[in-house]
This record gives structure tokens, sequence and C-alpha cells, in this order.
């Protein structure tokens, strides 16, 4: 893989957003400040405006037939791009997609913002007498963690060091920078043995849940956040009937843990804990989400030893976080790659939405973003399909209209 990249002459960053960047709260060193001020960066001049484009070694590629780019949370890797070119001539030099390989390391753009930086992983060529085809398909740099080898010197990671520390010190070691966002528990993990032949993503997976972490990636880097307490900076409405081009809402009850969801661990003994306070602890959860009076089933096993009670809430905690997440999916196609009304690119973990639809339960209810999917081709345009859920730590969820009921005021449509 190229370890640099040559510079490319591009035009200079104009901030042009749709309207003035939205007030974030938090200080000016808060992440997810810097990103809403970083996601109205933009390259306004051709080639990039309504264009994807790929930039590897100085060299700008953009004549796509087909773009596809997605970018998730808690998806393996989280960022990752697919891009096709069909060329019905011997290819020019300067810009051919047939000189793309496997291992460029580049940048992908979309209308002007940065969306990804990482490299291409696979290259597809195929031609005949008529044409000539080749995909294009690719990662983030946190794609670099599934190929990476978890390591440390011992085999070990340092005592009693928290675990978002861990996640640092494992990613960093495969050169990929990490991102915390929230109020991310500093609770340590008393030791952690790296497993022989696990992945660096293997392990952060592992570790992540343990204190309520949620894993995504902005700008190559891997971004760690508990978000009951990070605050969504964008307020985004989608309106049925102004730019919503379809949805799909799914409310599941069974995603919801009941009242006593027990979380099951086991840890090494020793001189201050043996027998059955090792091998048979327990703690609980509680369901969160719109169902949470309605008892079912549930029990999980924690993927670490079991080090503390308090490490054990916070992993049960997680699980009921998830679970109310997971009760909710509403699914929004859109028109263009931008937020309607305000401007720059979508973000997961960032990005809060309100769905103003009649003809969905849940009206006006304020979710996140969980993944946002952009495309382009010659028969839906350009597109941005976004993956919203129930905002974690938001409470119960009270629908405020059933059956696309009237009684509502509708959200004014933004200018």
């Amino acid at each position: 893989m190229r370890l640099s990249r040559d510079s490319a002459q591009l035009p200079e960053i104009v901030v042009t957003p749709e309207t003035a960047t939205p007030a974030a709260p938090g200080s000016a060193g808060d992440p997810l400040v810097q990103l809403e001020t970083r996601r109205f960066d933009r390259y306004d001049k051709p080639p990039f405006l309504q264009r994807a484009v790929v930039i590897i070694d100085g060299v700008m590629y953009y004549e796509w037939t087909t773009v596809e780019v997605r970018v998730a949370t808690d998806e393996t890797p989280p960022a990752t791009f697919k891009l096709t070119v069909s060329e019905q001539e011997v290819p020019r030099d300067s810009t051919s997609a047939f000189r793309i390989v496997p291992g460029d390391l580049c940048d992908v753009f979309l209308d002007g913002f940065n969306v990804i930086n990482g490299f291409v992983k696979t290259r597809q060529v195929f031609y005949d007498g008529a044409s000539h085809q080749v995909e294009i398909q690719g990662e983030g740099n946190v794609g670099r963690l599934t190929l990476a080898a978890a390591t440390s010197q011992t085999g070990e990671l340092p005592k009693n060091i928290p675990a978002i520390g861990a996640i640092s010190m494992l990613a960093g070691a495969a050169g990929v920078p990490t991102m915390p966002i929230g109020g991310l528990s500093a609770t340590p993990l008393e030791q952690h043995r790296i497993t022989p032949g696990a992945s660096a993503w293997e392990e952060i997976t592992k570790i992540a849940p343990q204190f309520g972490g949620m894993l995504t990636e902005w700008f190559g880097s891997l971004v760690v956040g508990d978000m009951t307490s990070a605050v969504t900076v964008g307020n985004s409405v989608v309106i049925e009937g102004y730019n919503i081009v379809e949805a799909r809402e799914v409310i599941h009850l069974g995603m919801n843990p009941g009242q006593n969801s027990p979380l099951l661990a086991q840890r090494p003994g020793n001189d201050q804990v043996s027998g059955a306070d090792a091998a048979q602890q327990q703690t609980n959860s509680s369901g969160s989400g719109g169902g949470a009076g309605v008892n079912h089933a549930t029990r999980s096993l924690m993927e670490l030893p079991g080090w503390s009670q308090g490490l054990m809430a916070l992993r049960a905690r997680h699980e009921s976080i998830v679970s109310a997440t997971n009760e909710i999916l509403v699914t929004i196609g859109l028109v263009g790659w931008q937020r309607p009304g305000i401007g720059g690119l979508w973000y997961p973990m960032a990005d809060n939405v309100i769905v103003d639809s009649p003809m969905l339960v849940l009206r006006q209810v304020p979710l996140m973003l969980k993944a946002v999917t952009y495309t382009q081709d010659d028969h839906t345009g350009t597109r941005a399909a976004i993956e919203l859920v129930n905002k974690p730590g938001s409470g119960a969820v009270i629908p405020l209209s059933k059956n696309g009921g009237g009684e509502q005021q509708p959200q004014n449509i933004p200018d």
C-alpha cells in the first residue's frame, strides 16, 4: 500500500453553506463542533460540482457511470465506496480509471465535499470488442483495521487501561487516529489479552461495547461515541411531498429488552475474587424504548471478563441502548447528496433528523442518523438514502400521530 500521495492542483476551497452554519454546543475543540465546521469546506469548481471525484497520486478521476458511497455506524468497515466507468475508446493516459489499482491511497469527494479518506481495495476490469469497463471498490482509512493484526509488544495491553485508551492504542498501531465523542467512561479494563491472530478491528469491536462505544468514521479517523451524552449537531427536516422521494418505516417491539434483562459474565479468580463470585457474575439492564413496559426474555453474555461491577453495568447499559436503537428504523430517499436546507454532507452519529410525513406514525420525532448511502447513475440521478434510528437515551418514543392523523401542524418548509 502506498504511504504517500502526490499533491493535486485543486481549486481554492470556498465555504458556501446553503444557510449559516448551525450553532453547535460545546467548545471549539469538540469533535462535533469541528465536524460541523469542516463539512462546509467545499471545492466549488468543476469537475467537483455534482460529481464524485477520486484523487489518487495527484490525478483526478471523475468520469464515473455509477457511484455508491456508504458511511455507517457499527458496520465492517464503516465507510466504503464503489465506482464504475465504461469507456468506448482506448483509455486516455491521464484520466483513465484503468490506471487505478488496489493499494492506491485516495480521497473521495461528492459535490466538492470530502467524504472518504481511504484506499482502493478491489479492481475489476472487463473488456470486449465494443467496450471497456472497470469497477473500483475501496474503504475508508478505518478499513485498515480489518487488515492489520492486533499487536502489542507483550500480547497484552497495559493493566487498568481505560477502554477508550485500549481502542486508541490498537487503532494507532495500525496508523488510524481515534476521535472520541460524548462522555465516554474511563472505567478501566483490569487487563486485556489480545486474541492471537485477531485483527485490530476484531479486538476493537469486542472492547467498544464494554463502555458504550459506537463506531463510525469521519475523514479517515475512527470515531468512538457515547451517543447518550453526545449532542447531535444537525437539525435537518425531511418533508413528505417536498423533498422525500421514498420512505420506509419499521417499528419492532421485539428488539427492545424488558425491564429485567440479565447480563452474565465470568472473570479469572484471584486472592480477592474466587468461586461463584468470579464464575457466576450477573447484572441487569432495562429497556428504554417505546416497548419497555412489555417484558420478554433476553439474556446476554459479556464478551470480555467482568473485571468489575462498574464495567458490567456499562456493558448492560450498552445492550439496552442498542436494543432500543434497533426498535425503530426509518429509511428516507432524497434527491441530492446534501442535507436539505442546511447543506453539507450527512454523517452518522452527528446528524439529528426530523421526519415530517403524515403517512408515518413516527411523525416529527427526532431521530439519529445511523447510516447514509450516496448514489448516482443515469436511471435515478443523484440520491441519498438516510437510515434513521431511535435516539439513544431519548427514553420512550410516543408517536405523535397514528395513521396519518391530522392533529399536528407540519414543520415549516426550509427556504
